[in-house]
């Protein structure tokens, strides 16, 4: 995803790389609202995410999870806190075009690999990523805060 435009150079390397290893049959760079994202997924073998911005957390990787899909991201950011390598996916080097496409190649090469990869990011997601999760870890956080204010009160007073 591309929102403003800004990764031009860098899908130009990419559609180059894609060519040179012959898997243009089976990549495809659609540019696309994000309300047609669900059917991007669906149609997906393997999500890639091949981010330079620190991205805080990344909702597409986890949106692809979420589907079922196995994804490719970089080690930017939030990213390698949402994807278990090796487990939901792969984290691979900011950059490293030849790591990025081995990782991709091994998924597409690997039906079953994905597919175990995809069904374990959705578990992933439904576990780590839920609204329950969240609503339980700030809970503890302000309590927590809480507990230290009580305490830094008293021990001043």
């Amino acid at each position: 995803m591309d929102w403003h435009e800004e990764q031009q150079g860098f899908l130009v390397r990419l559609n180059r790389l894609i060519d040179d290893l012959r898997l243009r049959s089976h990549v495809d760079l659609v540019p696309a609202p994000k309300e047609k994202m669900p059917g991007l997924y669906a149609r997906s073998h393997v999500v890639v995410y091949p981010s330079d911005y620190p991205e805080p957390l990344g909702l597409a990787p986890l949106e692809a999870m979420s589907a079922g899909r196995p994804v490719v991201v970089t080690a930017t950011g939030g990213l390698p806190e949402t994807v278990v390598h090796g487990r939901t996916g792969y984290v691979v080097t900011p950059g490293d075009l030849g790591q990025l496409s081995d990782r991709v190649r091994t998924l597409l090469l690997d039906p079953d690999l994905s597919r175990r990869l995809g069904q374990e990011g959705r578990r992933h997601v439904e576990r780590q990523f839920n609204l329950q999760t969240y609503v339980d870890k700030m809970s503890a956080q302000y309590s927590a805060l809480m507990k230290d204010s009580v305490e830094g009160l008293s021990q001043s007073g």
